[in-house]
């Protein structure tokens, strides 16, 4: 349930200031949750960073 909390504070947090779609990504996958970021967020993560 707090970690309930803490999701709806972050999203609220993120859409308030204004983060881009990236910036969510990257805080979404840095916070100090009891687990690591999945695969695939930072595979979007990697994905981010690729410039042609």
């Amino acid at each position: 349930m707090q970690n309930m909390g803490k999701s709806v504070m972050r999203v609220a947090k993120n859409s308030i200031k204004g983060f881009t779609d990236a910036q969510t990504k990257v805080r979404d996958a840095t916070s100090n949750d009891p687990w690591g970021p999945s695969g695939t967020q930072m595979s979007e993560i990697a994905a981010l960073t690729f410039n042609p």
